[in-house]
């Protein structure tokens, strides 16, 4: 895909056209006025607000995306003055302003707001989604710089170059007997509150791992120094992470995500060319061997075709099929095959499986031993079986370093789909809980033992051997 454009300047001449046409032909407008339905559904069982009556209820689009409609027919003044002297971005927000209504008041904004500074911390979604305007959080309006980009992606077809296969790596450790990878996603938050991405990261560092794969997502849209708000793979991602005097060049490997896939993946590919991810082979998929097992990593986002990536797949968007049949050609037995993807495979509840399932079984030729996933910001070891009598050992290590609150969704006595869910207050940045990663110790002989950790907590506290 290298034929395509890898800047917004490459929609210049797309100017003289209608923007509001090109962007009704896409579904992002629809897909935004869902989610501002989830959101308006969500404050009026919580009490924000006056509302007349109940608003229409909708199971698509997202929480997170649920202010965007309302900023983009009330912009913040950062985006007002941004679009001033971009003429590409100012051309699209006027078809915005055209083709995405908001059925969101102003008093009902304030409202929302107001609740924000109740000591419950605000709106909390049943999956840990926190409503407040702190960073990253769901009323943080720099979000809209995500949606931006991902209209200059989708218009533009403005791409990152995915590459050629990867070659199969061998894995060694510092032990003959054994290696150890840290597992790490939606980490790329950069600097804030309290720096969780450095406190996990130091915790990391502190147990010596032989590896570190992360699952994906850098903030706000994963951008180079092009896109708008420039340079978060660098400055979220690169800078923050262990350098080769503490992490051998080649024992770091990376995950694509629907949050990078914003700005067309083009800064994720850019850090791919760092040395610390040399062994990936410039391609945002991977095969790793050790111990009689093969850890498979898969691009979930790259070819995703739904509304602002967010389901995941493998092979929707790609006519020749590359990853799948590359998984195909490498034979492998299910039963010694660990998948990784940023895209989850089960509900955060673990309540369903998603499409992503369907498409890795039919890949792989059965379900695998165990599949990590990042995407939902917690995290959570499902009970095998799982909720469709599935053996896979089901992982989500999606709290790296992203703010979220308890799953209260998950908070009922005696689960049955899941085991462990990370979900411990922190103290000093309420309503969040502590973020973390999971260490995996593999033996040469095939044993795997998972060890999972949280903020500011030297000892596991959770471990499963498999």
């Amino acid at each position: 895909m290298s034929d395509l454009p890898q800047s917004p300047d490459a929609l210049n001449s797309l100017l003289d056209q209608d923007a509001a046409s090109l962007i009704a032909n896409t579904d992002i407008a629809q897909y935004l006025e869902n989610s501002e339905a989830q959101l308006l559904e969500a404050m009026y069982k919580s009490h924000i607000g006056n509302w007349p009556s109940p608003p229409a209820p909708s199971k698509q689009g997202s929480l997170m995306f649920g202010l965007v409609p309302y900023w983009i027919n009330n912009p913040p003044a950062f985006i007002t003055n941004y679009l001033e002297t971009h003429k590409v971005f100012c051309w699209l927000w006027k078809g915005l302003e055209t083709t995405v209504p908001t059925k969101l008041t102003p008093a009902n904004y304030q409202a929302l707001l107001n609740s924000t500074t109740n000591p419950n911390g605000g709106l909390i979604g049943p999956d840990g989604t926190i409503y407040t305007d702190s960073k990253y959080d769901q009323l943080d309006p720099e979000w809209l710089w995500a949606v931006m980009d991902y209209l200059i992606v989708t218009i533009g077809k403005v791409r990152g170059n995915f590459g050629g296969q990867p070659q199969i790596v061998s894995l060694s450790g510092s032990s003959a007997s054994q290696l150890r990878i840290a597992i790490v996603g939606d980490w790329g938050t950069g600097t804030y509150a309290d720096n969780p991405a450095m406190q996990v990261m130091n915790q990391i560092n502190s147990l010596k791992p032989d590896y570190i794969i992360h699952l994906g997502d850098v903030y706000y849209a994963g951008t180079n120094e092009i896109f708008p708000p420039p340079g978060e793979e660098s400055a979220n991602y690169l800078e923050l992470w262990p350098s080769t005097k503490t992490q051998a060049a080649g024992t770091s490997f990376m995950l694509n995500s629907n949050h990078e896939m914003y700005s067309g993946a083009t800064g994720y590919f850019d850090a791919l060319k760092d040395p610390r991810f040399q062994a990936q082979q410039n391609t945002s998929y991977f095969a790793l061997k050790y111990g009689g097992w093969t850890l498979v990593g898969l691009d979930s986002a790259f070819y995703d075709t739904s509304p602002m990536f967010m389901d995941g797949s493998i092979e929707k968007g790609d006519s020749n099929q590359t990853q799948s049949k590359w998984l195909k050609g490498l034979g492998l037995d299910p039963s010694k095959t660990i998948i990784m993807t940023h895209h989850n495979g089960l509900a955060y509840d673990g309540s369903a499986e998603t499409g992503l399932w369907a498409e890795i079984n039919q890949s792989l030729g059965g379900d695998p031993a165990a599949w990590y996933w990042g995407h939902v910001h917690d995290g959570i070891a499902y009970k095998s079986p799982t909720v469709t009598g599935k053996n896979t050992i089901a992982r989500c290590v999606g709290h790296g370093a992203f703010p979220y609150a308890n799953a209260w969704g998950m908070d009922v006595p005696n689960p049955t789909l899941y085991e462990y869910y990370a979900h411990t207050p922190n103290p000093s940045q309420p309503p969040r809980v502590y973020n973390g990663f999971m260490m995996m110790t593999i033996t040469s002989n095939g044993l795997i033992t998972e060890q999972w950790y949280e903020q500011q907590n030297s000892n596991p506290v959770f471990t499963k051997t498999y």
